[in-house]
C-alpha cells in the first residue's frame, strides 16, 4: 500500500521535490518523507490548490496521461468581460499561438460571477492589488474551467484568448476528487479509502 496525500498548495512554492534556489511543495513535508513522496503534476508558483503528493508512479502516470482524459477543474478570477460567444468558443477549443502553438481540447467553462475587481480583493496577491487599488471598478468576472489537458500555463492561456486576464487561479477538483475546504493553505492530510478509490 502506498502513500497518498491531498495537499493545498499556497502561492509561492513550485511543484518539485527539491530547487537550488526556490521553496517547493515538497518543503511542507518532513526531511524523510521528501525523496519517497513527489506531487502529481504541476501547478505554477502563482496559483494554489489542490495536488496530490504519493509515491505511486502508476496512479501519477494515470492522472497525468493526455490519453485518459482526467478532468482537472479550476476556479479563477480575471480582470475582464467573458462574453458568451468567447465562453462558447473556449468550450469547442481554440488555438493558442504561443511554444509553438497548440489548439486545447474542449472544455467546460461557467462563469460563477461578474462584478469589478475590488469585490475579489481578498483573493488577490500584495502585488495584484497594489496595480488594481488605483481602478478598483475595473471589470472582473469569477468562475470555473474544467480540462482535460495539463498543457503549461493552459487556463491562463485560455482566458487571455478571451480577454480576460487571470488574477487569482485555484484548482478545485482533479477526477472528481474535490479540495477539502477545511484543509488550509500549505497543510496536506492523508486521502481517505473513498477519495482514493476515485483516483484509481
Amino acid at each position: 500500500m502506498g502513500e497518498y496525500y491531498i495537499f493545498n498548495k499556497p502561492r509561492g512554492p513550485i511543484s518539485a521535490r527539491r530547487d537550488a534556489r526556490h521553496e517547493t511543495v515538497m518543503d511542507y513535508f518532513p526531511e524523510d518523507k521528501r525523496d519517497v513522496l513527489f506531487p502529481i503534476g504541476r501547478l505554477d508558483r502563482d496559483t494554489e490548490g489542490l495536488m496530490i503528493v504519493t509515491d505511486d508512479g502508476a496512479l501519477a502516470h494515470r492522472l497525468m496521461s493526455p490519453e485518459n482524459k482526467i478532468a482537472k477543474t479550476y476556479y479563477f478570477v480575471s480582470v475582464g468581460t467573458l462574453t458568451e460567444e468567447k465562453r462558447a468558443e473556449l468550450e469547442r477549443g481554440i488555438t493558442i499561438n504561443v511554444s509553438g502553438g497548440f489548439t486545447t481540447a474542449p472544455a467546460t467553462v461557467k462563469v460563477d460571477r461578474v462584478g469589478v475587481i475590488s469585490d475579489f480583493s481578498d483573493l488577490l496577491s500584495e502585488r495584484e492589488d497594489k496595480l488594481l487599488k488605483k481602478k478598483p471598478n475595473t471589470p472582473a468576472t469569477s468562475g470555473y474551467v474544467t480540462v482535460t489537458e495539463g498543457k503549461k500555463h493552459e487556463v491562463r492561456l485560455m482566458l487571455g484568448y478571451a480577454g480576460c486576464r487571470v488574477v487569482f487561479l485555484r484548482r478545485v477538483s482533479i477526477a472528481g476528487l474535490m479540495l477539502d475546504r477545511e484543509l488550509e493553505l500549505g497543510k496536506y492530510r492523508p486521502l481517505t479509502k473513498d477519495e482514493l478509490s476515485l483516483l484509481k
